[in-house]
């Protein structure tokens, strides 16, 4: 790690060469989704930005009080930011759709209602399944 490059910059690196991935991908007509912590403002002004077509957000949601939960029971070496994060979901909620609730069913659920609300545009370019695949801790559905 170049020790100049501050976390945020590191960041933004992380997410310009994911945006570079999915344009590699677009270039061999492979409509991409990258599933991750990704808002508007962390792409929008990045370099690879210019390189993908439209981005469509989703939420991976809960309620205020599955998210209390599910924080106060991190290791105890994670961050227990509660109130940063409840505000952070209210933004969310407010400003992406759509929202997918995670604290009312099972992981699988959720993961098999999300290929469903993705345009039906990029599903409609190339007739074949979406089918996830995980790579780090992000997921990028390929088709």
């Amino acid at each position: 790690m170049r020790p100049h490059l501050t976390a945020a910059s590191r960041w933004d690196a992380f997410r310009d060469t994911w945006l570079h991935v999915a344009a590699g991908l677009a270039q061999n007509r492979l409509p991409t989704v990258l599933v991750g912590p990704y808002i508007p403002d962390h792409l929008e002004t990045l370099p690879g930005r210019e390189l993908v077509g439209e981005i469509v957000y989703g939420v991976l949601d809960c309620s205020d009080d599955v998210r209390r939960t599910r924080i106060e029971a991190r290791p105890s070496w994670r961050l227990r930011d509660i109130d940063e994060q409840v505000a952070f979901g209210a933004w969310l909620r407010t400003n992406l759709a759509p929202v997918f609730d995670t604290g009312a069913v099972i992981p699988e659920e959720t993961a098999d209602a999300v290929p469903g609300w993705i345009p039906a545009s990029i599903r409609s370019r190339r007739a074949c399944s979406i089918r996830p695949v995980r790579v780090g801790r992000a997921s990028v559905f390929l088709r």
